[in-house]
């Protein structure tokens, strides 16, 4: 899982390339793709890949995904935070987010096909019900909302490889002092 999100309720996550224009990338806290909820977690994170290629492409964390998901989870959070609490508003922001809703449903489906199936899982006998070309998402965001997310993802956007970038000039500083420490040589 990258850095930031050592400490989040994420099982996996699909980020975008900091440094590319159409690269994603799929984290997993706990890679079991040997085991039938390591598959549907798959199945999850690659829907939401899809849902990324449906949004356009984009230069790190700026894209149509990373907009439209936080404009969603915004509204859903603060539609719910006053009433609710943030701690129970922050649950309803992501369970009935409607990009995590169908990711859920593949992921259940999928989940229930592997069950059915009681052997091992032949990529042939994959139904074409799994196999998806598009994500079927209709952005309907309120200006707000979608204006946050814009703001939102733009300080990310500028944190993320400048964090990067700082890490590697004090890390690679610090490896090789500590290679030099250790004797070992360059």
């Amino acid at each position: 899982m990258p850095w930031f999100m050592d400490n989040s309720f994420a099982h996996a996550i699909v980020l975008p390339g900091t440094w590319h224009y159409g690269r994603i990338h799929a984290y997993f806290s706990s890679y079991q793709p040997n085991t039938t909820r390591g598959l549907s977690t798959i199945a999850h994170e690659s829907f939401h890949v899809l849902q990324y290629q449906d949004m356009g492409r984009g230069l790190g964390l700026f894209r149509g995904f990373i907009l439209y998901y936080l404009a969603d989870y915004f509204e859903l959070l603060f539609k719910n935070g006053f009433k609710k609490g943030w701690a129970v508003a922050n649950d309803i922001a992501y369970r009935q987010h409607p990009m995590e809703i169908p990711a859920y449903k593949q992921d259940d489906d999928f989940c229930s096909f592997c069950v059915s199936q009681q052997t091992q899982l032949q990529p042939a006998n994959i139904p074409e019900q799994f196999i998806k070309m598009h994500c079927g998402y209709q952005a309907e965001h309120s200006f707000p909302f979608l204006l946050l997310a814009i703001l939102v993802t733009l300080i990310f956007s500028i944190i993320k490889p400048l964090t990067e970038i700082l890490f590697i000039i004090v890390a690679a500083p610090v490896w090789i002092l500590g290679q030099l420490i250790r004797g070992v040589g360059l």
